[in-house]
């Protein structure tokens, strides 16, 4: 188990199925995030929270792109570490050009992600620390 990110981040749906299927190579976070150093291995975090707007605003900017969404309905898309990722470098705000970033916030790049079987568990705000029976589950699904 010791291989396994200790970390998690939480994300509104869809963008958490979006990064956890490898669709998004970019969270974008505010100017004042506090997580800028943050580099390696962590767990995505789908947020209980369901909010329309997020839900279109992903739609919209996926059909652009060509990228379906399906539709993320029951308890399994909410309140679950529903992947794991990498990230390996950060986007200062500023036009960059990537397709994902968006311009007045922090793009974390990622790469390596995959969806894993959900595991319930609450979310919190930034990088947080997994619980270690949440750990378990995963180290047993992974």
């Amino acid at each position: 188990m010791t291989d396994l990110p200790k970390r998690a981040l939480t994300l509104i749906q869809p963008w958490g199925w979006l990064v956890a299927n490898g669709l998004k190579n970019i969270e974008n976070r505010p100017a004042g995030f506090s997580h800028k150093s943050f580099r390696g291995d962590f767990w995505i975090h789908a947020g209980l929270k369901d909010d329309p707007a997020h839900l279109l605003a992903a739609v919209e900017l996926a059909d652009r792109f060509g990228i379906k969404i399906p539709s993320l309905v029951g308890p399994a898309n909410f309140g679950c570490i529903i992947g794991r990722a990498s990230i390996y470098d950060i986007i200062p705000p500023g036009n960059s050009g990537e397709r994902w970033h968006f311009p007045e916030q922090w793009g974390f790049r990622i790469r390596n992600a995959r969806p894993v079987t959900p595991v319930p568990c609450r979310g919190y705000q930034g990088f947080w620390g997994v619980p270690a029976d949440v750990l378990a589950q995963l180290a047993r699904s992974a």
